[in-house]
């Protein structure tokens, strides 16, 4: 099966292939295991704890490698040991911890949904998280109902919009909290009335709250952004974005700058690898010159050797010719012994030995992170709700140090949503509250959006929108290679 995987810790947004993620187009399928079910991927909903787990952030941190991927949609191609309600066919959408951004996934019973036949197959991946936590949080946790007032804090993302929604739904007065015209606009699409533009008021947060909330009545905020309220006059405002446009050039240009040093640098080794390998040529060619030259300094010797072997050998066989010359002259020259006379054969090797001789011979600044939560406290008044979805942060240590004065002086409950903590040990309440959101879908009372879709192979998209701040509602990435955005 094709897979994204995370093969190390770091940003999501570096393309596929060339940083952390990979996509690995011949995985084995997952292992099946009893009271599971296997479903095949329509797609996959990205959500911004998908970032912080590759980053290594995330109070979950899986062994490496790992399938990113939280939620799924597709349909059931077998059913393990023990499964009682789903069966083979059914249309689905699912959570697991890890795996979803693959073609395949392994997930318990309790942990899957039959969707609505009316609805698109492909949204509903962005249902679990999204609307199960937002459902949770609101109807379980803060008893949200008619009458009373809910402020939503980044309310045009996925859980935003879907607290907006859901706490329409609850009869409740929804006050969405937003930044900039866009995002605001989409809101009022929606069909919400009371939104507040940070980009757009003149005066302090809680001044524009108290002018849209009930007076009188329970107010229940559901923050699930890790960011911070501040009140400047706007034209410090737009002084700090212009600021923040100048950092992020400046954050570019510096990341072009490194990537040509580093092209460079690549060039440099390259051609410093073909000058030591041409070095090594040279060295080696001269080394082959320098023992050839020893060989024919050897070979000289031994001719020479053989040269004075050959004049040696001359010389005896001269003095041997020497000896016999004496001894003919000596025979001759005898009173006593009658004259020889020189045989033929004689004269032969005289003339042999007469005749002989031998010559010589081979970094990112956010300052976008400082703006959600102060004031956003200020216009409560007593028995008031907080409802918080997010891990605390170095960039919220201040405000919870702060927070348990607010608590105390405005009688306020401050509630822990934490989604995976209900699956693991009550996931009734969890299957109960995903089947009023799967109802409400089906009647459409509720409806996903997905402003972003992605194939799998450019999975860093769906999180650059998301760091970004580019999605309205939600984005997903789907298993079709031809998919367009």
């Amino acid at each position: 099966m094709r897979a994204i995987q995370c093969e190390a810790l770091g940003d999501a947004t570096l393309p596929v292939g060339g940083g952390v993620l990979r996509l690995d187009t011949n995985l084995p399928s997952p292992d099946m295991h009893d009271n599971c079910v296997r479903i095949k991927v329509s797609s996959a909903s990205v959500n911004f704890p998908d970032a912080l787990m590759i980053k290594g952030t995330y109070q979950t941190k899986p062994t490496l490698p790992f399938i990113p991927g939280a939620e799924v949609a597709g349909v059931v191609v077998e059913v393990g040991p023990g499964v009682k309600q789903l069966k083979l066919g059914d249309k689905v959408c699912a959570v697991c911890q890890t795996g979803a951004f693959a073609e395949e996934v392994v997930v318990p019973e309790f942990a899957a949904w039959i969707v609505p036949e009316c609805l698109e197959l492909e949204s509903c991946s962005a249902i679990p998280v999204v609307y199960g936590t937002t459902e949770l949080a609101l109807r379980h946790r803060a008893n949200l109902r008619k009458g009373q007032t809910l402020l939503v804090l980044g309310a045009a993302g996925g859980v935003g919009l879907a607290a907006c929604q859901i706490g329409q739904l609850l009869g409740a007065k929804v006050v969405a909290v937003v930044k900039g015209v866009e995002k605001a606009t989409f809101l009022r699409q929606q069909g919400l009335e009371n939104v507040i533009d940070l980009e757009s008021i003149d005066g302090p947060l809680h001044k524009a709250i108290k002018k849209m909330a009930l007076k009188g009545h329970v107010l229940t905020i559901f923050r699930h952004v890790v960011t911070t309220f501040l009140h400047v006059p706007r034209i410090f405002h737009h002084v700090l974005t212009i600021f923040r446009h100048i950092i992020t050039i400046f954050h570019h240009v510096l990341t072009i700058s490194c990537h040509v040093l580093t092209i460079f640098r690549h060039v440099l080794t390259i051609f410093h690898h073909v000058f030591t390998i041409f070095r090594h040529v040279l060295t080696t060619f001269l080394h082959v010159l320098t023992i050839s030259s020893h060989v024919l300094t050897i070979f000289r010797h031994v001719l020479t050797i053989f040269c004075h072997a050959l004049s040696i050998s001359g010389h005896v066989l001269t003095i041997f010719r020497h000896v016999i010359t004496i001894f003919h002259h000596v025979s001759r020259s005898s009173i006593t012994f009658s004259r020889s006379p020189v045989t033929s054969s004689q004269s032969q090797v005289s003339q042999e030995l007469h005749g002989l001789g031998c010559g010589p011979l081979p970094v990112v600044v956010d300052v976008d992170a400082l703006w959600l939560l102060d004031q956003a406290h200020a216009p409560l008044l007593i028995d008031q709700h907080v409802v918080q979805v997010f891990f605390p942060n170095q960039s919220t240590e201040k405000l919870f140090q702060v927070l348990p004065n607010i608590l105390l002086v405005k009688n306020t409950t401050l509630h822990g949503i934490f989604w995976g903590s209900y699956m693991a040990a009550r996931p009734q309440v969890l299957r109960e509250g995903m089947q009023a959101v799967l109802n409400w879908m089906a009647e459409g009372k509720l409806k996903v959006q997905v402003s972003h879709r992605y194939p799998l192979e450019a999975a860093h998209l769906a999180f650059e929108a998301i760091g970004n701040r580019k999605v309205l509602g939600k984005a997903i990435i789907t298993m079709q290679p031809t998919s367009k955005l």
